[in-house]
C-alpha cells in the first residue's frame, strides 16, 4: 500500500486486475509452490486461504503425499538461510525485516539473494 501512497483507491485497474490473478498454489511434476503452509487433512484442491497464505510453519510438517517437495515461504528465516526439512524448502529469509530476498533454482537446488544494501550472494540447499 505505501507504493500506491497509502490509498487503496490509488491502486491503477490494471496492477488490481494483476494482484487478483494470482493463484492459491502452482505445482509442477516435482514441487509444489504455496506461499505458507498448507492443511495436512485436505486436498490440494480444498486448502483454505489462510492457510495458504498465513498460516506459519510449525516444524511438524510432514512431506506432501503425493512426493513433491513444498516450496513456500512466510516463515522468516531471520539467519538468511533457506530451512530445508523433508519435502520442504522455505525460501523467507527476511526480505521484509533486514535479511535477504532468495530465489530459488528448483532444478539446481541453487539460491539466489539481494539485499535491501544492493549485495547479492548465492549457495545451495543443504
Amino acid at each position: 500500500m505505501l507504493s500506491y501512497g497509502g490509498d487503496s483507491r490509488s491502486i491503477p485497474a490494471a496492477h488490481l486486475q494483476f494482484l487478483r490473478s494470482g493463484l492459491d498454489f502452482w505445482e509442477t511434476s516435482r514441487e509444489l509452490f504455496i506461499h505458507a503452509n498448507l492443511d495436512p487433512d485436505l486436498e490440494l484442491d480444498q486448502q483454505p486461504e489462510e492457510w495458504l497464505r498465513w498460516t506459519h510453519l510449525s516444524g511438524r510438517e510432514l512431506p506432501h503425499p503425493s512426493g513433491k517437495r513444498i516450496v513456500c515461504g512466510h516463515t522468516p528465516q531471520k539467519n538468511g538461510v533457506p530451512l530445508v526439512r523433508d519435502g520442504w524448502v522455505c525460501i523467507d529469509t527476511y526480505a521484509c525485516g533486514t535479511g535477504w530476498l532468495t530465489c530459488l533454482d528448483v532444478a539446481s537446488d541453487r539460491y539466489y539473494q539481494a539485499s535491501q544494501s544492493g549485495s547479492s550472494r548465492t549457495g545451495r540447499l543443504e
